[in-house]
């Protein structure tokens, strides 16, 4: 069994070396290729979520009903930013 001390450095290595730089600048410039920026910075709202994500599968963090209710949040405002306007 791994220790919660291992565990916490291999979820920041994680996240902070392939979410967070290498793939996560790689998604970003390619978003910015294909759409405004207007629509690419509204995405910058997904970090915590990816970051809640990540400590409950390798953290074992519990994710409670405020963490759902935040998701709800952040998906209605990706909605609403990506809306077709009449």
């Amino acid at each position: 069994m791994i220790s919660s001390g291992t565990r916490a450095i291999l979820a920041a290595a994680i996240s902070g070396a392939l979410v967070g730089s290498g793939v996560g600048y790689f998604l970003w410039l390619w978003a910015l290729k294909h759409t405004t920026p207007t629509k690419v910075v509204v995405f910058l709202s997904l970090s915590p979520v990816t970051a809640t994500i990540l400590g409950a599968l390798i953290l074992s963090e519990t994710v409670t009903a405020t963490f759902l209710f935040g998701l709800a949040a952040v998906a209605f405002g990706l909605i609403v930013a990506h809306r077709e306007r009449s």
